[in-house]
């Protein structure tokens, strides 16, 4: 749920972390992403909402858990999280953009086959 992707590139303690540091291992690491219009599943299921995810989350599922699904292109995960909230399932009369906060919607109310086809979709356009 952080504001920008991220990912652990180093799990050890501090000693090792300056170490490495100084030995040039994170000298071509490069802290740059994509932070806006990305890509968000979120699912409902027996009235609740699951957290937002990536599609790398969701490809990383053991199975995929039941329920509707919603694709939606936001900068946040929040900002999809608290439109399927707010404003689902029929913002705009069902148009794929929603006028309360801006959001694309890609897909909406889906089983979850259909989103693994779009956040696989979505991991060959990168």
């Amino acid at each position: 749920m952080t504001e920008y992707p991220c990912e652990q590139i180093f799990q050890g303690d501090w000693e090792t972390l300056v170490e490495e540091i100084d030995g040039g291992t994170f000298k071509d690491v490069r802290d740059t992403v994509q932070h806006l219009d990305r890509l968000f599943f979120v699912r409902v299921s027996k009235g609740k909402i699951d957290q937002s995810r990536s599609p790398a989350d969701l490809l990383a599922l053991a199975a995929m858990p039941k329920g509707v699904w919603y694709a939606v292109i936001a900068d946040a995960p929040l900002h999809a999280w608290a439109h399927v909230r707010d404003h689902e399932p029929n913002p705009a009369s069902g148009g794929n953009v929603c006028p309360e906060c801006f959001v694309e919607i890609k897909a909406r109310r889906e089983p979850g086959a259909r989103m693994l086809e779009l956040a696989m979709d979505s991991q060959h356009q990168t």
